[in-house]
This record gives structure tokens, C-alpha cells and sequence, in this order.
């Protein structure tokens, strides 16, 4: 796995989703390797990450991956993680094993759900438009779309290069992205398992953040910014002028 490791003081880990990479923290790592030391991990098959052939790319094996990447880079230090899409599983499945090390952790949730609470129809209906048999087939549609951004004039035709070249043919796309979008509902029991520890959440200063025009998940779904009662410092942030892509606004 590739990773950027800049600044010094307390770790913030930056995670990515899908369908991006690394690149699109470029301008938080920027601001925040001033006052910490920033780390930003490509999970595998995304951005400078390797793309083996033989790999497990769904979420459940990208969160084996990430709390091996924790283990190694940060060590026993706590951290504060901001965790974006699919990064929200991938990494607090770490966060809530973590024992002690999570009580001093700050989270910052970026457009972001534990989509395995019994009952909600919203991520059921999603993960069926995205992993049932589509009109388009998916190695073409699945590689960060421009309708994905708010703020269109912000998304150059540079800057969009850099999310589309990271996924540069039919086969990457369908084997890591498609990968992740049969998992809405394949990985089930992965989401469940994270619910029924959300506990672990309890206590610790959250911040939920999340686009108003989310055509996901909407406001009011149980969904979004559902989090353990006990709460501590937990806020939450909507953002009118955004869509689902959070970073949006700085592509």
C-alpha cells in the first residue's frame, strides 16, 4: 500500500473511498502537515497502491489491510482519523478494535455510514442500483463520474485526469471499484458486525460531515449521522452547496 506521511506531532489518518484515491486530501494534507503529522494511505488497488490480481478488494479485506497499515506506520500512539464513503467501514473497523487507543481518538465522518443497521432501506436500494445487472455496464461507469461533484467548476479537466488515470482500463475498474459497489450488499454481515460494536464509538469527539444533496443517503435516513447514544462532543456539519462527494468544493 502507498502512502503519504507528512508533518510531525500526533497522527491524523486520512481515508479515502471510492472512487477515489489519496489525491483528493491533497489540499487538507497541505494545511494540516503544518501543525501534525498527516499519513494518507491508497488502499490496495486504488491510486499508487499496487493492483494484484489475485487480491480480496472487498471492504472487510481492505479493513484486515488498513489495521495492518495502523499497526506498522502509527504504532501505539493515538490518532485522529477522518474517514470519507467506503474509508468509514474500512477503517473503524479498526477504530472500534482498538481497546484504550480509540478513548483518545478524535473522528471526523465525512460523508460517511455504518450501513449495516437492521432495517434501513436507503443503502438496500443504492447498492441495487450500483451492483444489480445495470444498463451501462459498470467497468464504465463506476470510475469517479463528474455528476459526482457539486461544484463542477472547480473540477478541471486535469484534475478529473487524476482520478480517472488511477483507474486506467475496464479491468481495474471492475475488478477494485465494482468490487466495492456489489458490496452495498454482499457484505452484509461485515456492516452488521460494525453496528453491533458501535459502542465502542461512545465517548469519543465526533464530527459528522456530510452534502445535503446526497442522493444516497438523505436526511432523515436513520443513516445518516446515526451514531451510540452517551454522546460526548458529537456535531454535525451538513454542507448545502455539496453532493455526495464531500471534497468537492477543491476537487
Amino acid at each position: 500500500m502507498h502512502y503519504v506521511d507528512e508533518g510531525q506531532g500526533r497522527p491524523v489518518v486520512l481515508v479515502h473511498g471510492t472512487p477515489t484515491w489519496g489525491f483528493e486530501w491533497r489540499h487538507v494534507i497541505a494545511d494540516l502537515s503544518r501543525i501534525c503529522r498527516v499519513i494518507v494511505p491508497d488502499h490496495l488497488g486504488f491510486g499508487l497502491s499496487e493492483r494484484p490480481a489475485d487480491a480480496d478488494y472487498r471492504p472487510e479485506a481492505h479493513a484486515a489491510r488498513f489495521a495492518a497499515f495502523m499497526d506498522r506506520v502509527t504504532g501505539p500512539e493515538p490518532v485522529s482519523l477522518v474517514v470519507h464513503d467506503f474509508g468509514g467501514p474500512i477503517a473503524l473497523a479498526w477504530a472500534d478494535a482498538s481497546g484504550p487507543r480509540a478513548d483518545a481518538d478524535r473522528r471526523e465522518l465525512v460523508d460517511v455510514v455504518l450501513r449495516g443497521r437492521p432495517g434501513d432501506a436507503a443503502p438496500r436500494r443504492h447498492g441495487a442500483r450500483h451492483a444489480g445487472p445495470p444498463p451501462v455496464p459498470p467497468r464504465q461507469r463506476l470510475a469517479a463520474p463528474d455528476h459526482a461533484y457539486a461544484d463542477r467548476r472547480r473540477l478541471t479537466r486535469a484534475i478529473h485526469r487524476q482520478y480517472l488515470g488511477a483507474f486506467p482500463d475496464a479491468d481495474a475498474r471492475e475488478r477494485v471499484l465494482f468490487a466495492l459497489a456489489k458490496a452495498l450488499l454482499g457484505s452484509s454481515a461485515f456492516y452488521a458486525d460494525l453496528w453491533s460494536r458501535r459502542a465502542a464509538l461512545a465517548g469519543v469527539d465526533l464530527l459528522f460531515v456530510w452534502g445535503m444533496r446526497d442522493t444516497a443517503f438523505v436526511r432523515g435516513s436513520s443513516n445518516a449521522g446515526s451514531r451510540p447514544s452517551r454522546k460526548r462532543a458529537s456535531r454535525k456539519s451538513p454542507t448545502p452547496a455539496t453532493g455526495r462527494t464531500r471534497n468537492s468544493p477543491m476537487p
